[in-house]
């Protein structure tokens, strides 16, 4: 990252601290230099008011003192050692400003030594420098350890018979065999070996023990992996007022990633497009990349917090949300150019070997690639350090097909046969019929009542809730409103 004056009109910033001069509060400096250290790293400019942005020069005689006093404020207050780089900086008018880059560092946290490490460690959040919480400072003691959350040794696990033994660990080495021979049919077995070479057993001595990777990836019901979840729902509008659908996943991770996947494509517009001489769905969003959204939320989101990935979905867009932010020095700028850095390895490695990760780094390329040649809108990438959000944006194509769609429901009887008003009748009555039990009563095919729910669904008449076989139909308005 290089330093430019453009980057003062924008304000403040995850990277950037704006001050007129030496401050007599050097603690506040000091907390800055603390935060981006721990954070991503950033710019420090002296001679710049942060709330005008206007260019306050630093004079030729100031710079010498106004650099030593830096120079000499971190050097004797912040632990570990770092080594800033400091330099003047003149624009074209010839105005001049000290700036001081921090870079991000391994050897966390990096805390004022007067206040101590609990309450001297402080991290980056939008353009604000705050104190670390006891969860933040537990990772950043991690990052300095060259260690994971999730390859740790989990001893509540390892003495608890009834998730953790011989046939829970044979299940795991069932499920992942099944799931890597399908991408190679030759491939050998899982066994305990291979979760050791995993990282999902951690050798003590002659004991094999769960690592945390272990109990998330199989959702154990235990108070430490109970935010191994992905809580979906779909809502009327814009917002969360009224809900239309809703699913908590829970089970193996990744059956809550297959699970999530589902719902999402259950709860999206689908239109046809003509391919040579025969037609094919076409999704309103690419399925490949909602996927890869889904599998990004899980596998790489921050496991101490204990709030659980969500999928939200509106009228007019798709929220995926990972609880925390980048891992540690990742910029969302690196993130896009492929730079890969893993919060959680354990669980990387496991999701790239049964085939529902490719190469690290690649996946929000892939999923701005694939809507790109799907020729949507272009995904959002939101990193707010406390939760990085995905989001899909619907476009004027589908809201057309909506609205075409509304026209033709609403003249069912002049446009379709009398039975796509006889199944929206039944469904008022017997909402939790199947489409089989559908069809039997109207005397129909099961791909008649399909077509004619579809209809209704799109057009903001009806949406389905729980599964195929045990959900029920909500009816949202009546054809006559």
């Amino acid at each position: 990252m290089n330093f430019s004056f453009g980057l003062i009109q924008k304000g403040e910033s995850l990277n950037l601290e704006l001050k007129r001069g030496w401050v007599q509060d050097k603690n506040k400096f000091l907390k800055t230099v603390s935060a981006f250290s721990n954070t991503s790293g950033g710019f420090i400019v002296f001679g710049v008011d942060d709330k005008t942005k206007e260019i306050i020069p630093i004079s030729e005689n100031e710079q010498p003192k106004l650099i030593d006093a830096i120079a000499n404020s971190i050097s004797d207050n912040i632990e570990p050692q770092i080594t800033p780089k400091i330099t003047v900086e003149t624009n074209k008018q010839g105005k001049s400003v000290v700036v001081v880059q921090i870079f991000s560092n391994s050897n966390c946290p990096y805390y004022i030594k007067s206040l101590g490490k609990e309450k001297g460690s402080f991290i980056r959040v939008g353009a604000t420098s705050r104190l670390a919480d006891e969860k933040n400072l537990y990772e950043l003691e991690l990052i300095g350890k060259r260690s994971s959350f999730d390859s740790i040794p989990c001893r509540e696990l390892y003495l608890n018979d009834r998730f953790f033994n011989e046939e829970k660990i044979k299940t795991l080495c069932d499920e992942l065999s099944s799931m890597i021979k399908k991408i190679n049919a030759y491939s050998p077995d899982v066994t305990t070996d291979t979760l050791e070479s995993l990282g999902l057993l951690v050798r003590n001595g002659s004991d094999l023990m769960p690592s945390i990777a272990f109990g998330i990836l199989s959702s154990v019901e235990l108070p430490a992996f109970e935010q191994s979840a992905v809580r979906c729902a779909a809502f009327r509008g814009t917002d969360k007022s009224i809900f239309l659908d809703r699913l908590d996943c829970s089970g193996p991770l990744y059956k809550q990633i297959e699970d999530a996947f589902q719902f999402v494509i259950k709860n999206i517009k689908v239109g046809m497009e003509i391919d040579g001489i025969q037609g094919k769905n076409k999704y309103e969003f690419p399925p490949e990349a909602i996927r890869e959204a889904i599998v990004n939320a899980v596998v790489h989101r921050n496991y101490l917090y204990p709030e659980h990935v969500q999928i939200a979905i509106y009228e007019d867009r798709i929220d995926i949300i990972s609880p925390g932010s980048l891992v540690h020095d990742l910029t969302l700028e690196q993130a896009l150019d492929g730079v890969s850095k893993l919060r959680n390895p354990v669980l990387a490695k496991v999701f790239q070997k049964i085939g529902l990760m490719e190469e690290w780094g690649s996946g929000l390329r892939r999923i701005r690639n694939s809507c790109a040649d799907a020729r949507v809108n272009p995904p959002k990438f939101v990193d707010s350090n406390i939760e990085f959000k995905t989001q899909f944006f619907r476009g004027e194509y589908f809201a057309d097909i909506s609205k075409r769609l509304l026209q033709r429901v609403e003249n069912i009887p002049s446009i379709f046969p009398k039975t796509a008003e006889q199944t929206f009748d039944y469904l008022k009555e017997h909402p939790a019929a199947t489409n089989q039990e559908i069809a039997a009563a109207l005397n129909i095919s099961d791909r008649s009542v399909r077509t004619h729910c579809s209809i209704l669904k799109n057009a903001g008449y009806i949406n389905r809730t729980g599964s195929d076989k045990k959900g029920e139909w909500i009816i949202l308005k009546d054809k006559e409103e």
